[in-house]
């Protein structure tokens, strides 16, 4: 997580030239999803991060606003209501270096257009979703299952969610709903994962 100093925000919403330090930040963490499969959060500075599902601390970057020179660890202090020129991105580019890698191996995508994050939690519990933004299709590949790989094919503008526990498939949720010309399609080990998919109702 990234914690910003409110005075960065505030004179940067005066800022007339080049690009403001919230600018930067915003999109540097924009593209973490597609760079490492990261999504970092953002917060105000003096906020508590709540700690990670098997109670460890989240790691804490801090974007201070101050003179140059004056960072403390994990900290980049900036003049307030001056360009970011790159300091920014460069910085969340470190912090993001610096966290621990996911285990197991990570889902590719066939033609980079889907976005893939997951979550694990207890009990050997790990959520995945992935969303294609483009306007044409994609496939997203991954291994790690109790019975080998699986591929999704997300169809443009589409988005499925995955549940698994100890690489077993619970159950998944997924848009557009069939009978689309083009749903989702889940293979899983093989085999088509029909019988797993919940609707909200």
């Amino acid at each position: 997580m990234v914690l910003v100093d409110g005075a960065l925000t505030e004179a940067g919403a005066w800022q007339r030239t080049g690009r403001t330090v919230l600018a930067e930040l915003a999109d540097a963490v924009h593209r973490r999803p597609a760079d490492s499969g990261q999504l970092i959060g953002l917060g105000r500075l003096g906020e508590q991060p709540a700690p990670a599902a098997d109670g460890t601390p989240v790691p804490v970057a801090v974007l201070r606003a101050g003179h140059p020179g004056a960072d403390g660890p994990g900290e980049l202090t900036l003049p307030a209501g001056e360009c970011a020129d790159g300091a920014v991105a460069a910085f969340l580019a470190s912090f993001a270096a610096s966290l621990p890698a996911p285990a197991g191996p990570r889902p590719t995508t066939a033609y980079g257009r889907a976005r893939v994050l997951s979550r694990s939690g207890p009990d050997g519990v790990r959520v995945l979703g992935a969303f294609n933004p483009s306007d044409d299709a994609d496939r997203v590949t991954g291994s790690g299952t109790d019975t080998g790989g699986w591929t999704l094919d997300l169809p443009a503008g589409s988005a499925a969610v995955l549940v698994t526990r100890d690489g077993a498939l619970v159950g998944r949720l997924a848009t557009p709903e069939e009978p689309s010309t083009t749903p989702v399609a889940l293979l899983w080990g093989g085999e088509q994962a029909d019988a797993t998919r919940v609707r909200a109702s």
